[in-house]
């Protein structure tokens, strides 16, 4: 299925076509949950994302815009949007005071190494070796905020650190990374 039959789909959505709704859902239910489930972690949370992201299909298509970017993105997007929030709400119920602390980096290398949408053995080690390069603390501020979606008030109380200093960090991490990467 090309991107233009995804986009497609969705904007018979708009249009109220149930079958389109079906279809898509048929095409794209396992890829979208397999993002979902890294993210939670917990199948049945997952797929309980994946029918609320699919209820915001049904009722957001016309927000949809087929020129300006890809269905597989966009769904791909918001069911990734779904999936964090889940989880920072979850991480707000829970203490931070836990004596358990988040997984880090071996905990991010697993993950890719399962994600949906599989990056080549290169691109892993080239971000491995990335991430490596980075101060500890800093490697730790940008896996809790794009792995654990952790806000940068929440990474600045959990660290202990001010605000200012946490979203200097990220930055500084994101753009060594970038430069790294490339």
């Amino acid at each position: 299925m090309t991107d233009a039959n995804i986009n497609q789909l969705i904007l018979q959505c708009a249009q109220g076509k149930r079958s389109a709704l079906s279809e898509l859902y048929h095409l794209e239910s396992s890829r979208l949950l397999g993002l979902i489930m890294a993210i939670v972690r917990n199948q049945a949370l997952a797929e309980d994302i994946l029918h609320d992201l699919f209820v915001r299909v049904w009722t957001r298509a016309d927000s949809f815009d087929a020129e300006g970017g890809n269905g597989q993105a966009w769904l791909s997007r918001m069911a990734r949007n779904l999936a964090l929030n889940t989880q920072r709400y979850a991480y707000r119920e829970a203490s931070l005071s836990t004596d358990q602390e988040m997984p880090e980096l071996d905990a991010v290398l697993e993950r890719l190494s399962h994600e949906p949408e599989p990056r080549s053995s290169r691109e892993r080690h080239t971000l491995l070796d990335c991430l490596k390069q980075l101060d500890t603390e800093q490697r730790s501020a940008v896996v809790k905020a794009y792995v654990h979606g952790l806000t940068h008030s929440e990474l600045a109380s959990h660290l202990d650190k001010p605000l200012g200093t946490v979203k200097a960090w990220v930055q500084r991490s994101l753009i060594k990374l970038r430069e790294c990467m490339s």
